[in-house]
């Protein structure tokens, strides 16, 4: 059995049939139902032994079993493989969620700020008020 772990240094083919893997074990799908959906989908047969052995990296996927494989696992096909470009994409998102941490809390910042002045201006005009009623 080949290494599955998926990585920068992955193969697209090695990605792939860990993402594979990992969909139809999170769907509670057998390798044997999977077959049979596949076959169902691309209308020609195709094997459990076809899909442990694409799982396993044994045997190369061909771009139609992925289609018929990402539709029956529900997942889009870009999903997928992976490699430098999804890696890229996930760097870019943590890097803009970061930056959305940062804005949230300059929001509460300016907020208690916000808070504290409203606070003072509501605490001058009661003091005018009570100043202008003792005259």
């Amino acid at each position: 059995m080949r290494d599955q772990q998926a990585g920068p240094t992955s193969t697209p083919e090695q990605a792939f049939a860990l993402r594979m893997r990992e969909a139809r074990k999170r769907l509670g799908i057998s390798q044997a139902s999977l077959a049979q959906a596949v076959s169902v989908a691309l209308r020609e047969q195709l094997s459990p032994t076809a899909i442990t052995k694409i799982e396993t990296g044994d045997r190369a996927v061909r771009l139609n079993e992925a289609v018929a494989i990402a539709e029956v696992l529900k997942i889009g096909i870009e999903l997928l493989p992976v490699g430098d470009a999804v890696d890229e994409e996930i760097g870019e998102l943590q890097r803009d969620l970061s930056m959305e941490y940062q804005r949230q809390m300059q929001a509460r910042q300016d907020l208690d700020e916000s808070r504290a002045s409203q606070r003072a201006i509501e605490r001058r005009i009661k003091a005018l008020e009570a100043a202008r009623g003792a005259q």
